[in-house]
Parts: structure tokens; sequence; C-alpha cells
């Protein structure tokens, strides 16, 4: 368990692409520093990945296919039907159970962050 998975909170330097995956966090968070629920039975994972091309304007179309591509991911390996919720969520009957934040990172990264809950009882 980690305190929060995002890159920007870790003092060390990675080598790019770099991934951190865990199945916990202490303090998850979302849009505008929003409390992600990130409790043991999800994974949670950030992605830093060279982009030296990405334009601020078109962060919200790289959201909503790695949205699109995570729940066709998720309907393929656990036969579970997720729904996008426009434009960076993914919802099982109602309930947020992923989130996708995409922050810019030093040296012309972006760090992909994505929080998925399939298998917490407790969500609101």
């Amino acid at each position: 368990m980690i305190k929060n998975i995002n890159f920007k909170q870790q003092e060390k330097v990675f080598s790019l692409p770099y991934i951190l995956i865990s199945d916990s966090q202490t303090a998850g968070f979302g849009k505008n520093r929003r409390h992600f629920i990130s409790q043991k039975g999800g994974i949670y994972l950030s992605l830093v990945v060279p982009m030296t091309n990405l334009v601020t304007s078109n962060i919200g179309l790289l959201k909503s296919s790695i949205a699109w591509q995570l729940c066709q991911a998720i309907r393929q390996q656990f036969k579970i039907s997720t729904d996008v919720k426009w434009v960076n969520d993914l919802l099982l009957n109602d309930k947020k159970v992923s989130g996708i934040l995409i922050e810019n990172w030093p040296k012309q990264a972006v760090v992909i962050d994505i929080g998925c809950n399939l298998y917490q009882s407790n969500l609101t």
C-alpha cells in the first residue's frame, strides 16, 4: 500500500516509460484533488510515457479513448459491462468504479493515472 500512486507525489526519478501499480492507496485523488476510494480490492496505476507533441486541448480525447479501452478490457477479461461517463469515468450499476486522470509531467511526458474499483462493495 502506498499513499498515492501519482508520480508527481513520488520522490524518486524514473526512466521513461515507467509504470507504478498498487492494489490500494491511502490518499487517492482525482480531478481537482477530489477523494477517490482506493481500498484493497482495486487496481491503481500510473503510467508515465514520453509524449512530446501532446496538445493540452487534446487531453480530453486521450482520457476518453483510455476510458473506452478500459471499458472494453473489463468486458473481455471479466465479462462485466461498464458504461463510460463522459469524459473519463466508468460506471457499474450507476456507481463510479473507475477514473482516469492525465497530467503533464516534466521532460515532455504525460502521467496517465487509472483507478479501478471493480470488487468493492462500499462504493458511493
